[in-house]
């Protein structure tokens, strides 16, 4: 509780305390959303259609390289190769997987999984930017007709790398 003179009079000041408390901690919270996951991948990661899953991911040059050109060129690849296995790793999450009942033969999980990789490898950089230290961050769209019913009826359990 605070107490303020005023004209040799006390006030209780508690009610504007509060009321500044609040208005303080309602403006510092301005912008943020309470449990939604705000990371790199999240920003433009999903599907946006049945056909078509993006992905938002960064990459970092080598730090040997001191071309610029060699820089953003493996920055380039390295953001690549994290948005295959980002998607990867999302189609694994939303696939059927260990805990579910499944009669799928090892060979037909065989050519799921090299579909799926043949699928995650086709698809393009729709937009690409780079900041000051070469770091490269990239828009990539994965197309492939019914593309969320396959992943959902493919078993993705044996598959971790993108060959």
């Amino acid at each position: 509780m605070f107490i303020v003179s005023n004209n040799d009079k006390y006030t209780d000041c508690r009610g504007t305390g509060l009321f500044l408390f609040l208005l303080v901690f309602c403006l510092s919270c301005a912008g943020t959303s309470v449990g939604t996951d705000t990371g790199p991948d999240s920003k433009n990661t999903g599907w946006i259609d049945d056909s078509t899953f993006v992905v938002t991911t960064i990459g970092k040059p080598v730090r040997k390289y001191t071309d610029i050109k060699e820089r953003r060129n493996s920055a380039r690849r390295a953001a690549i190769i994290n948005a295959q296995f980002r998607i990867l790793k999302r189609f694994k999450k939303f696939s059927v997987g260990e805990g579910k009942k499944t009669a799928v033969s090892p060979e037909i999980r065989a050519g799921q999984a090299a579909k799926i990789n043949s699928i995650i490898k086709s698809g393009k950089v729709q937009s690409e930017q780079f900041d000051k230290m070469d770091n490269c961050e990239i828009f990539y769209k994965v197309r492939f007709k019914n593309l969320k019913q396959f992943i959902s009826e493919a078993d993705l359990t044996s598959i971790d790398v993108i060959n």
